[in-house]
């Protein structure tokens, strides 16, 4: 396959547009790093992600070496009334075929730790107050046992819930904060010496040269080492990190938010090893959780945080493995400039998933390096975001602009009528990675403009209407919905305004019905438009949550309540919308009573099809061989597979998810100690809903749901008015139609 599982990955470089922009470069290598032949040498990262059966948090405490992941689990023996701790470990190598490594009854963990050796360290807590620590070989063997009284370790037991395992064997237990302290352990057993270093806060506790361990605080005026054992000498660091880690024989390695660093407390010597967007390291420093020295490589352990709702059925531990190599087998890569939504700029979750694809396919690449370019602050903050998409959009008509181009809130059909997207048909008929035909039919149709295949749509998401009674998906249009709004005191729908109403009387797909942007035409003036306008405008304006409740004050708590009943059968309101994101998302809402009628549509029940990431290439591109690569990738199956953040693309890799998606709670973790609280293994039923959903799911990437799209800011204005009692219903009728046509003769 084209793109494998190990991957390697490579940097950013700054790159200027004429729509000012921001981006980071590439570093040099550490200190112009030289071989004995003379050439400069740089960091190179090697992947293996690990993934596991259940989410990081089902663990009681977890820890990693090189190569091996152990967690604990509970598991409580009702016969005997107590617990067992079981620890289990796992290799990437091995996809992490968990094995009970140990097995250990006992009041209560506190620590655990690894060597790397393969030895496994527990803390633990007596029933009557008093501890122990213990040394597990690689087979799982106890090598020794050391009882430690409250009093020995000065009723700080319980606060002992981290430590480190140096070169040497010895282990080392400490609690955090002001007057926190060390307790040395021997590599035999027992504990040999207590420290409590002249620190404002003990943050934590490192290895460094020639076996020297340091406690260190990083958050108080300046950052502050000292020697636990040899000396009080305070050490004053030159920079201030995040985070510390044991480096061995490099000394300590200090984490930033910008690379990693190492650092020699008895000289103030820092050196810096690399910067994370380094064209061949690419990793997200904010995810790494362990660092130490191997023999040719520095290695990191990577925690990717827990998505909303969407990691529920397992974690992902990445180890990555930075050496250094000769620069003339790695050579700089081609930039391949990608522009992100405005909309993306500001939302903090939609931008860090953005950094993920990105990184994913820089990892891989050898010959191209995709570069996100971002509007400069000042302009975001200065301008409306029309103003810059216009801006953007003026660049990619005049044959200028970035290769790539994030889609949301984009203008794609005026931009593909005038010739500013490249027509991907010919790059998927000579892929051998991915066919237009490997696509979700809705899926492909949705990312077509004019009968060409425009916007690449890696993963998808569904929005949707449910209801308490079973509706005919072929006569639910517009105006059987207006019927179904006419309640008698129900509680019908919970929209807020007549406006409300209307948008969603339009229609998922509004440029295909009132609006065709490819012959320029609109169709206000319809009878099905005036017809939609006079029942919205009859409609009982500001139907609030409050107002169908009774006429509550409804504050924070009160709409919680009303989200909650929304969740199951027992919801108040005939319908409701809700957003589907994965197979859980549907158990949780596709209970007994529940029916699935979507959107009402002008030829039936829709489904909108929701996307997060989308994208074009430009026409005018240099680099269009680079683009198509990145696209390319994006639908790879490898990729697709991975998927997390909603359902994938291409066919296979949709169906491999809703075979592989659930697991019923006899196949639960229940063996690792942990029970996940999820609903059973779906049916064949739910399958079928999922299916029916993404068959009859439409998407428009015209972006008329953002309120900066020209079209609907119109219709906000002159339906506001009617709605007020402004203005008729022909006076509405007959200056919508007019100020649209305007506007698409003007595109």
């Amino acid at each position: 396959m084209k793109y494998g599982a190990k991957l390697r990955i490579c940097g950013l470089f700054l790159f200027f547009l004429s729509l000012t922009i921001c981006a980071c470069g590439r570093g040099e290598s550490p200190g112009d790093v030289q071989n004995t032949e003379g050439d400069v040498l740089v960091p190179v990262a090697e992947f293996q992600d690990m993934k596991l059966p259940v989410p990081l948090e089902a663990f009681r405490l977890y820890t990693c070496n090189d190569e091996w992941f152990y967690a604990v689990g509970l598991q409580y023996d009702s016969e005997k009334h107590k617990g067992c701790w079981y620890i289990y470990r796992g290799r990437a190598a091995d996809e992490f075929v968990a094995e009970k490594y140990v097995a250990r009854e006992g009041f209560n963990l506190l620590t655990l730790l690894a060597d790397r050796e393969d030895c496994c360290y527990l803390y633990m807590q007596e029933k009557n107050g008093d501890f122990f620590l213990e040394k597990y070989d690689a087979g799982g063997e106890l090598s020794w046992h050391t009882d430690c009284e409250t009093s020995e370790l000065l009723h700080k037991g319980e606060r002992l819930t981290d430590g480190i395992v140096t070169g040497d064997g010895r282990v080392i237990l400490y609690d955090y904060g002001a007057g926190g302290s060390a307790f040395v352990f021997g590599a035999e057993g027992g504990l040999q010496g207590i420290s409590t270093p002249d620190l404002d806060s003990l943050e934590g506790i490192v290895e460094g040269q020639e076996g020297r361990i340091y406690g260190y605080c990083i958050t108080g005026e300046e950052p502050i080492f000292v020697n636990i054992e040899d000396s009080e000498e305070r050490f004053v660091c030159p920079m201030t990190p995040l985070q510390a880690y044991g480096g061995g024989e490099d000394g300590i390695y200090l984490r930033t938010g910008d690379g990693l660093w190492k650092y020699s407390p008895e000289d103030g010597e820092i050196e810096r090893l690399w910067l994370w967007d380094d064209e061949y390291v690419q990793i997200d420093g904010s995810q790494v959780c362990r660092i130490s020295r191997g023999e040719k490589t520095i290695n990191l352990t990577c925690q990717r945080p827990a998505r909303k709702g969407m990691d529920w059925k397992g974690g992902t531990i990445t180890f990555a493995s930075v050496g250094f190599e000769s620069s003339r087998d790695y050579p700089e890569k081609q930039p391949v400039t990608i522009s992100r939504s405005f909309y993306q700029a500001n939302d903090e979750y939609s931008s860090h998933h953005m950094d993920e694809l990105v990184q994913q396919y820089n990892r891989q690449s050898r010959k191209y390096k995709v570069v996100i370019l971002l509007p400069d602050e000042d302009m975001l903050s200065d301008n409306s975001r029309f103003e810059l998409f216009g801006a953007l959009e003026m660049q990619l008509v005049r044959g200028q602009g970035p290769d790539l181009i994030e889609v949301q809130g984009l203008n794609v059909d005026n931009l593909a009528a005038k010739g500013a997207l490249e027509d991907l048909t010919r790059y998927y008929e000579s892929s051998d990675v991915v066919g237009s035909e490997d696509i979700l039919e809705s899926v492909r149709k949705a990312g077509m403009v004019a009968g060409r295949d425009t916007v690449v749509i890696p993963a998808f998401h569904l929005r949707t209407l449910r209801s308490r009674e079973k509706v005919d998906a072929d006569d639910w249009t517009p105006l059987r919905f207006l019927e179904t709004m006419q309640g008698d005191g129900e509680l019908i729908f919970p929209v807020a305004s007549q406006r409300d109403a209307l948008w969603y009387c339009m229609g998922v797909s509004l440029g295909g019905h009132f609006v065709d942007y490819e012959k320029r035409e609109c169709y206000f003036d319809s009878e099905e438009f005036r017809t939609v306008l006079e029942a919205c405008g009859s409609w009982e304006a500001e139907r609030s949550h409050a107002r169908a409740a009774g006429n509550l004050e409804v504050g924070a708590e009160q709409a919680g309540m009303i989200r909650r009943e929304q969740r199951g059968s027992e919801a108040k309101w005939l319908l409701n919308q809700v957003v589907i994101n994965n197979m859980f998302d549907l158990l949780v809402y596709n209970q007994k009573g529940i029916y699935w009628p979507g959107y009402p549509g002008w030829n039936g029940a829709e489904t909108q099809l929701g996307i997060m990431d989308g994208f074009v290439m430009n026409s005018a591109s240099e680099n269009k061989e680079g683009a198509w690569d990145f696209l390319e990738f994006l639908l790879s199956k490898e990729l697709q597979d991975s998927i997390d953040w909603g359902f994938p693309a291409r066919q296979d890799s949709f169906e491999d998810y809703l075979a592989s998606s659930y697991m019923a709670k006899e196949d639960s973790s229940l063996e690792f100690g942990y029970f996940i609280e999820t609903p059973q293994q779906p049916g064949q039923e739910d399958y079928d809903i999922i299916r029916e959903m993404t068959d009859r799911a439409v998407y428009r990437p015209a972006g008329f749901y953002f309120n900066d799209n020209p079209v609907r800011v119109i219709l906000e204005e002159e339906t506001g008015m009617y709605f007020a009692g402004d203005a008729t219903l022909e006076e509405t009728v007959r200056k919508i139609q007019s100020r649209v046509t305007l506007y698409l003769n003007e595109m």
